[in-house]
Protein backbone atom coordinates (compact mmCIF):
# COMPACT_ATOMS: atom_id res chain seq x y z
CA UNK A 1 0.00 0.00 0.00
CA UNK A 2 1.48 3.33 -0.94
CA UNK A 3 1.96 6.22 1.46
CA UNK A 4 -0.89 8.40 0.09
CA UNK A 5 -3.48 5.65 0.58
CA UNK A 6 -2.26 5.01 4.13
CA UNK A 7 -2.50 8.72 4.89
CA UNK A 8 -6.05 8.97 3.48
CA UNK A 9 -7.16 5.94 5.51
CA UNK A 10 -5.60 7.38 8.67
CA UNK A 11 -7.22 10.79 8.17
CA UNK A 12 -10.59 9.17 7.48
CA UNK A 13 -10.32 7.03 10.64
CA UNK A 14 -9.44 10.07 12.78
CA UNK A 15 -12.27 12.18 11.34
CA UNK A 16 -14.74 9.33 11.77
CA UNK A 17 -13.67 8.90 15.41
CA UNK A 18 -14.04 12.61 16.08
CA UNK A 19 -17.46 12.83 14.42
CA UNK A 20 -18.86 9.87 16.36
CA UNK A 21 -17.65 11.30 19.65
CA UNK A 22 -19.10 14.77 18.96
CA UNK A 23 -22.65 13.70 18.04
CA UNK A 24 -23.57 12.32 21.50
CA UNK A 25 -22.06 15.36 23.20
CA UNK A 26 -24.35 17.67 21.25
CA UNK A 27 -27.42 15.56 21.86
CA UNK A 28 -28.54 16.63 25.37
CA UNK A 29 -27.18 20.17 25.14
CA UNK A 30 -29.32 20.85 22.08
CA UNK A 31 -32.48 19.69 23.84
CA UNK A 32 -32.39 22.53 26.35
CA UNK A 33 -32.85 22.58 30.12
CA UNK A 34 -34.93 19.92 31.82
CA UNK A 35 -34.35 17.28 29.16
CA UNK A 36 -32.07 14.29 28.77
CA UNK A 37 -31.50 11.88 25.90
CA UNK A 38 -30.29 8.39 26.68
CA UNK A 39 -30.72 4.64 26.65
CA UNK A 40 -32.88 3.01 29.31
CA UNK A 41 -30.82 0.59 31.39
CA UNK A 42 -32.93 -0.15 34.47
CA UNK A 43 -36.70 -0.09 34.90
CA UNK A 44 -37.52 -0.61 38.59
CA UNK A 45 -41.27 -0.81 39.13
CA UNK A 46 -40.95 -1.53 42.86
CA UNK A 47 -38.89 1.65 43.45
CA UNK A 48 -40.73 3.68 40.80
CA UNK A 49 -37.45 4.59 39.13
CA UNK A 50 -35.85 4.54 35.72
CA UNK A 51 -32.11 4.69 35.04
CA UNK A 52 -30.68 5.81 31.73
CA UNK A 53 -27.19 6.09 30.33
CA UNK A 54 -27.07 9.75 29.32
CA UNK A 55 -26.02 10.38 25.70
CA UNK A 56 -23.97 13.45 26.60
CA UNK A 57 -22.13 12.37 29.75
CA UNK A 58 -22.35 8.59 29.25
CA UNK A 59 -23.13 8.32 32.96
CA UNK A 60 -26.08 6.68 34.66
CA UNK A 61 -28.86 9.03 35.74
CA UNK A 62 -31.69 7.82 37.94
CA UNK A 63 -35.17 9.34 37.66
CA UNK A 64 -38.39 8.97 39.62
CA UNK A 65 -41.18 7.95 37.26
CA UNK A 66 -44.94 7.49 37.57
CA UNK A 67 -46.49 4.07 37.12
CA UNK A 68 -48.27 5.18 33.94
CA UNK A 69 -45.08 6.41 32.28
CA UNK A 70 -43.13 3.40 33.52
CA UNK A 71 -45.43 1.09 31.56
CA UNK A 72 -44.34 2.77 28.30
CA UNK A 73 -40.63 1.96 28.53
CA UNK A 74 -38.35 -1.02 28.68
CA UNK A 75 -34.59 -1.55 28.86
CA UNK A 76 -32.64 -0.51 25.75
CA UNK A 77 -35.26 2.01 24.61
CA UNK A 78 -33.76 5.26 23.34
CA UNK A 79 -35.66 8.03 25.12
CA UNK A 80 -35.96 11.77 25.52
CA UNK A 81 -36.96 12.59 29.08
CA UNK A 82 -38.54 15.82 30.24
CA UNK A 83 -38.01 16.20 33.98
CA UNK A 84 -38.01 18.56 36.93
CA UNK A 85 -35.64 18.64 39.89
CA UNK A 86 -37.21 18.34 43.29
CA UNK A 87 -35.46 17.66 46.62
CA UNK A 88 -32.35 16.00 45.11
CA UNK A 89 -34.47 13.90 42.74
CA UNK A 90 -35.16 14.07 39.04
CA UNK A 91 -38.85 13.52 38.43
CA UNK A 92 -39.97 12.54 34.93
CA UNK A 93 -42.81 14.65 33.58
CA UNK A 94 -42.84 13.11 30.11
CA UNK A 95 -40.94 10.47 28.19
CA UNK A 96 -40.71 10.01 24.43
CA UNK A 97 -39.36 6.81 22.93
CA UNK A 98 -37.15 7.49 19.91
CA UNK A 99 -36.80 5.22 16.89
CA UNK A 100 -33.50 3.36 16.81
Amino acid sequence: MNMKIKMVITIFAVLFGISTSIVPVLACSNLGPGKHLGIVRIVDATQGTLTIIDAETRKAIRFVISEDLLKRVQPNDKVVITFKSEKDQFIIQDIAIQPV
